[in-house]
């Protein structure tokens, strides 16, 4: 699984020119495309550099992320507004960067977080149910009477993540702004 993680994350990559049939190259989202036999696309714009150390692949790392239906704007996940788990309600999110099997994270997160530098954020967009990218399970959303709201496999996500902190492998993090 640690060697499919590493093959697929070492594939993506911004690119200045658009995919076949994707988005043009004037739009503020570029294609970062995973190649081979089916492969989907996925659009990603650095929003901000950041200046703090930069992300690898088995790193620890923190972000805050909200993720919306392209279209209608409808907030799916917002991390700044809600807390489950061991996480506290606004805390940031932590995952390994670059392990795919992890249930509890969203697997855009891998290529959207990869060679990031903390303080950056960038928007990726990708279909809802992605084999690659998106949500493994149909995620709940209701409606303003908190009516369950349908979904469809195919519809485009915008995810914004900004990256507040990483863990170098050592038993401190690095750069934890919500504990200063």
């Amino acid at each position: 699984a640690a060697a499919c993680a590493a093959s697929l994350l070492s594939r993506v990559r911004v690119q200045g020119a658009a995919c076949e049939g994707s988005i043009p190259r004037t739009s503020p989202l570029q294609p970062a495309s995973i190649r081979g036999e089916g492969a989907p696309s996925i659009w990603l714009k650095e929003l901000e550099e950041g200046g703090g150390d930069r992300t690898s692949q088995g790193m620890r790392v923190g972000v805050q992320y909200i993720v919306r239906l392209l279209g209608d704007g409808t907030v799916i996940e917002d991390t700044r507004r809600s807390g489950w788990g061991s996480r506290a309600y606004a805390q940031p999110f932590v995952f390994t960067l670059g392990d795919l099997e992890d249930e509890a994270t969203l697997r855009v997160l891998h290529a959207a977080v990869l060679d990031m530098r903390v303080g950056g954020s960038r928007r990726i967009r990708t279909c809802l149910m992605d084999p690659q990218f998106g949500y493994k399970t149909m995620p709940e959303v209701r409606d303003e009477q908190w009516r369950p709201r349908t979904l469809e496999r195919d519809w485009l996500i915008d995810v914004e993540v900004t990256l507040v902190a990483i863990n170098n492998g050592e038993r401190k993090w690095l750069s934890l702004p919500w504990q200063r």
